[in-house]
């Protein structure tokens, strides 16, 4: 026995969709570029990134919901990395090999993507 109808259920269901809930996800957001690759260095999960609006101002923040608290200016952690960065090299005879190697996996990637669509 049905408690409402399929015609009820789908208006109820766009209704729902209609509230926003007070944030907005973007999973490509560039002023975030580092979450869901760098891991907190607590509890080894995914960082995850937010605006705060009042200081307009992005952070990064470990996923792991009450167990662990850490956050960090996207700002800080941005410097952090070009730091990092800065300090790694490839010496010149490799940068070839490693340009074949990137537009090989480049290819692979994009090429599951569109299977995947």
């Amino acid at each position: 026995m049905k408690l409402v109808s399929r015609d009820i259920f789908l208006i109820a269901n766009e209704e729902k969709n209609k509230v926003t809930h007070g944030f907005v996800q973007n999973p490509l957001n560039e002023a975030l570029p580092l979450k869901l690759f760098m891991k907190c260095e607590a509890c080894n999960i995914y960082l995850r990134g937010y605006l705060a609006k009042r200081k307009n101002l992005y952070y990064y923040k470990c996923d792991n919901g009450s167990k662990c608290s850490c956050h960090i200016s996207a700002n800080k952690l941005h410097e952090r990395f070009m730091t990092i960065l800065s300090e790694i090299t490839l010496p010149e005879k490799y940068i070839p090999l490693f340009q074949l190697q990137f537009r090989k996996q480049f290819t692979t990637v994009n090429a599951e993507k569109r299977g995947n669509n």
